[in-house]
C-alpha cells in the first residue's frame, strides 16, 4: 500500500491542483492544522500523556508532520516578502514552537527534532549561504571537543536504540545477500529475521530505517531508483527556484526543498 499509494498521490496532486491559488490554500490549511496540534502538544503535554491521546510521539502529527510544518512556515517567513511583517513573524513563531517542543520537551526522541532542524539548515543555506557554511565549519571542532556532552544531551535514551539498530543491520545484511538486486519483496523480511540471532535472541523485527527497508525489500535496484527519484525532485525544484519571482511560489519551492531534505534525514 505504501509503495502504490505514494505513486498515486504524486500523480493525483499533479492532476488535481490547477493553480498556485489552490496550492496556497492547501498550504494555509497545513499551517492552521500545525498551529492547533503543536499548541496542544506544547501546552498540554502532561495531560495528553495521562489521557493517552497523541502521546509523546504521535504518529500522525509527529516527526514528518513537524518536518514539513517547519519547512513550509520557515520558508514562507524568510522568502515570501509579499506577506506582512506580522504574518511572517507568526510563521517564525510556528517554527520556534515546533523546535522548542522537539529540542526540549521530547528531546530523547531524536526523530522528532533532527529532521526539522535539517530542514531549517537547508532553507538557511538558500537565504544566507555564507553564514551557514561559516557556522558549520566553526561547529566541527566544537562538536569534536564536546562530543560526549552533546551526545548525552541530545541522544539520552536513544543510545540503546542506536546500538540495537546497528546490530540489526548485521542480521539484515544476511538477508540482503540472498537477493541483492531485487530484494525479498515488500515487508517479507520481517518473517526472515528470526532465522538469525540479534544480540543472542531469535526474534522478528523491522529495521526502523527506510533505506535498509528499501534495500532488503527492493534490492540495490530499488534503492537506486528511490535516490534517482529524490535527486530528480530536488533538481527540478532548484530549477524552479531560479526561475520564479519573489513571492509565495518561490518560498513554497524553498520549503519543499527543505522538507524533502528533512524527510531524507528522517528516513
Amino acid at each position: 500500500g505504501i509503495f502504490l499509494l505514494s505513486v498515486c498521490l504524486f500523480l493525483a496532486v499533479g492532476h488535481q491542483l490547477n493553480s498556485v491559488t489552490e496550492l496556497r490554500r492547501l498550504t494555509w490549511m497545513l499551517l492552521a492544522a500545525g498551529v492547533v496540534t503543536t499548541s496542544l502538544q506544547v501546552t498540554m503535554l502532561p495531560q495528553l500523556r495521562v489521557l493517552g491521546q497523541f502521546g509523546t510521539r504521535p504518529s500522525s502529527v509527529g516527526s514528518l508532520f513537524w518536518t514539513w510544518l517547519v519547512a513550509v512556515s520557515f520558508a514562507q517567513a524568510l522568502f515570501n516578502r509579499k506577506m506582512s511583517a506580522a504574518t511572517r513573524l507568526c510563521l517564525l513563531g510556528i517554527t520556534a514552537i515546533v523546535l522548542y517542543h522537539g529540542l526540549f520537551q521530547i528531546r530523547s526522541w531524536a526523530s522528532g527534532w533532527v529532521p526539522p532542524v535539517a530542514a531549517v539548515g537547508v532553507i538557511l543555506l538558500f537565504r544566507v549561504p555564507r553564514l551557514v557554511f561559516g557556522l558549520t565549519i566553526a561547529a566541527v571542532p566544537v562538536g569534536l571537543l564536546l562530543s560526549g556532552h552533546i551526545s548525552r544531551f541530545f541522544l539520552g535514551e536513544e543510545s540503546y536504540s542506536l546500538m540495537t539498530r546497528q546490530e540489526a543491520w548485521g542480521v539484515l545484511w544476511n538477508i540482503v545477500e540472498r537477493s541483492p538486486l531485487l530484494g525479498t519483496g515488500p515487508a517479507n523480511y520481517y518473517y526472515f529475521t528470526e532465522n538469525f540471532p540479534l544480540l543472542g535472541w531469535y526474534v522478528r523485527f523491522i529495521s526502523h530505517n527506510n533505506y535498509q527497508d528499501l534495500l532488503v525489500q527492493t534490492g540495490f535496484l530499488g534503492l537506486l531508483a528511490f535516490f534517482w527519484f529524490a535527486f530528480e525532485a530536488f533538481w527540478m525544484m532548484v530549477r524552479l527556484y531560479r526561475q520564479l519571482p519573489v513571492g509565495f511560489a518561490k518560498a513554497y519551492v524553498v520549503g519543499a526543498i527543505g522538507g524533502l531534505m528533512g524527510s531524507l534525514v528522517a528516513g
